[in-house]
């Protein structure tokens, strides 16, 4: 029964350890995240909102950012996708056709 009990005591620790989180620091990770989505550096907005523990009252905020965030990350993604996949990043009324540039020469 005491092998069962120090074994069994760790695991207790860490599942609990996010308990004893200072609600201050769980405030700091979430505003640094906020910052960091604002400024466009998604990875690190995530990794600062994945530190806010599930047992803080900000945890739901928390998940709203990441959900943010991760919907930033796809536009971000699938607009580079179609840029590549038109060739050019200049709009389509900047294009000239190759015919008009020498429909406007005089004829010889």
């Amino acid at each position: 029964m005491k092998i069962l009990t120090i074994i069994s005591l760790p695991i207790c620790l860490l599942l609990s350890a996010c308990a004893c989180r200072d609600v201050a620091a769980d405030k700091k990770s979430l505003y640094l995240a906020e910052g960091y989505y604002n400024l466009g550096r998604y990875d690190e907005s995530l990794t600062q909102a994945r530190k806010v523990c599930r047992d803080s009252a900000l945890f739901g905020e928390a998940k709203t950012l990441i959900a943010k965030v991760n919907h930033a990350r796809k536009l971000y993604i699938d607009g580079g996708y179609q840029y590549i996949q038109v060739g050019s990043a200049e709009p389509e009324s900047r294009k000239t056709p190759l015919g008009s540039a020498t429909d406007t020469l005089p004829k010889q």
